[in-house]
């Protein structure tokens, strides 16, 4: 409280009691002013967590459509033989790899072995020449130089190429080594085993360039580099390295021995464990978006109780997950010309139908992955059909598509819903205008002149999903449009409360000094009344006398 307060001690009043029971309509203001702020940011704040549940389950969808269903798993027949990893566009199936050669390094010796890793070999070069066509020279000025800082030459020039070790052979028996680190024929270190483009040592001390060495110019080759020799499916491939990633698409190979037995059979498939627990991440993102709404929209305690945002949001979610998915029953469809899957509740969904909370009875969602499983990935995926081969979605993006588009690719126009559109044309690729709802659409017409080409695409559940989660998460969306109208009205309501406050502090600093002023005029009338009181007894006192 502002001021000084007197509390009525010349008046015997508790004047601080009687001007706060004054002030009680202005603070009871405030106090209404204040909890409507409070309760302005508990809507921002559950706005906020329901967006939050959005952007979560918006990630796990995002990791459903990058790569969900691309994890693959590889089993090998012999892994002493081959193995392989296995990447999102390598196609299911079997194949059959048989190794004659692994690829290898090419090793030699330099110089003769000395008694120890220091010992003294004078000045000198090594030149070295590989069968690819390179060439090194490692040349030592030092007439003091070891062996150890020949090793030391070769490292610093070239430790991208080689690599030098200085190894004890035998007791006090220490051989400078040379190998490639790279495999293969082409990067063989020449000889004078192996024909042109000698390597030479030459200038260092006799003791190292003993003519005792095999090889006339002092390097001995220890291991021929070669390529890999294999099959795949019986077509005889050679490779410089052991590891290949450039036969089998999306497959990286390993080649680790030679085999012994026939081909050893890879066997590539979906990784189904992987592909589940996505999809369980699925589940527990929608599950908590639900959990989320029902918290804040609880009939009894909910900030946002009855939201119609939310609620329509919600009724929407649980909507698409239980109906079937859009148009895929034209997707999926079999060599029979059934209908194959089009619901979540065909592969193992279940809905709690007071709650409406996902379940997956996993069982039965590994089963359909084993039996239909492009079936299963276009239920989330979509895809698409087409009346001719060589016309092709190549795009559905932005506010994803599913229906039928009938195309004419003699005059570029495409109908949907009987609205024609006119296309355009980049070569063999088709687009819809900006303007027009289905801008994200891109088709591939490969030389096709026709006026009849019919396009059957479903965008699948995640992209529906997604889209219907973005009007909400967007930054033009609507809980973003919501928070921005509670952010205004507290700025307004904080400014209402100031001025409240303010004017709360005046009148009770003007109530303030009228008590004060009030106060101190009684009391003065008290000591005139006590002055006079005294001045009259006095007087009858004289008076007597």
């Amino acid at each position: 409280m502002a001021g000084i307060s007197f509390s009525g001690i010349a008046s015997g009043l508790d004047t601080e009691l009687i001007i706060e029971s004054l002030l009680v309509r202005q603070q009871s203001r405030i106090n209404s002013i204040s909890s409507r702020v409070d309760d302005e940011n508990a809507k921002k704040r559950a706005l906020n967590d329901v967006k939050g549940a959005l952007e979560r389950f918006e990630g796990t969808i995002s990791g459903l459509v990058e790569d969900g269903f691309q994890n693959r798993q590889v089993e090998s027949g012999d892994e002493d033989v081959v193995t392989a990893e296995a990447g999102e566009t390598a196609s299911l199936g079997e194949q059959e790899i048989e190794v004659s050669t692994l690829a290898r390094r090419s090793v030699a010796l330099i110089g003769k072995a000395q008694s120890s890793a220091t010992a003294q070999i004078g000045a000198g070069t090594l030149a070295v020449n590989l069968q690819g066509g390179d060439s090194f020279n490692f040349t030592l000025t030092d007439a003091t130089a070891t062996l150890t800082d020949l090793a030391q030459e070769i490292n610093d020039q070239a430790g991208d190429t080689f690599q030098t070790d200085v190894i004890e052979v035998d007791p006090g028996s220490f051989q400078l080594v040379l190998s490639t680190k790279d495999t293969g024929a082409s990067v063989n270190i020449q000889d004078d085993t192996n024909g042109g483009g000698s390597s030479t040592l030459s200038g260092f001390d006799a003791t190292f360039l003993d003519a005792a060495q095999t090889n006339s110019n002092g390097i001995t080759t220890e291991q021929t580099g070669q390529n890999a020799s294999f099959t795949v499916n019986g077509v005889s491939i050679s490779r410089a390295s052991n590891e290949i990633d450039d036969v089998l698409q999306g497959v990286t190979l390993t080649l680790r021995g030679v085999s012994s037995g026939g081909s050893t059979t890879l066997k590539i498939d979906s990784n189904e464990d992987e592909i589940i627990a996505k999809l369980d991440e699925f589940v527990n993102g929608y599950n908590d978006v639900l959990s989320q709404i029902d918290r804040v929209t609880e009939r009894e305690t909910g900030v946002l109780r009855g939201d119609p945002d939310l609620q329509g949001l919600k009724s929407n979610l649980r909507s698409l997950i239980t109906r079937f998915v859009p148009n895929i029953d034209q997707i999926n469809l079999r060599d029979d010309g059934s209908v194959g899957l089009t619901s979540l509740s065909q592969i193992g969904f279940e809905t709690d139908e007071k709650t409406g909370r996902l379940n997956i009875d996993k069982d039965e969602l590994k089963e359909a992955l084993e039996d239909n499983f492009q079936e299963v990935q276009n239920l989330f995926l979509g895809g698409s059909t087409s009346s001719n081969p060589n016309v092709s979605l190549s795009a559905n993006v932005g506010q994803a598509f599913s229906g039928q588009i009938a195309l004419d690719t003699i005059n570029d126009t495409a109908t949907i819903d009987g609205q024609s559109f006119a296309l355009n044309r980049v070569g063999e690729t088709l687009s819809f205008g900006q303007d027009t709802p289905y801008a994200g659409i891109i088709l591939i017409a490969g030389g096709v002149s026709s006026s009849n080409v019919t396009l059957e695409i479903s965008a699948g559940l995640a992209s529906v999903v997604e889209d219907q989660v973005g009007r909400f998460t967007d930054f033009s969306g609507i809980i973003n449009d919501r928070t921005r109208g509670i952010d205004s009205k507290t700025r307004g309501l904080d400014k209402q409360l100031e001025q409240a406050e303010d004017r709360l502090e005046s009148e009770r600093a003007r109530l303030t000094r009228v008590f004060s002023q009030a106060e101190q005029a009684i009391s003065a009338l008290q000591g005139l009344q006590a002055s006079l009181g005294a001045q009259t007894t006095a007087g009858f006192g004289l008076g007597g006398a």
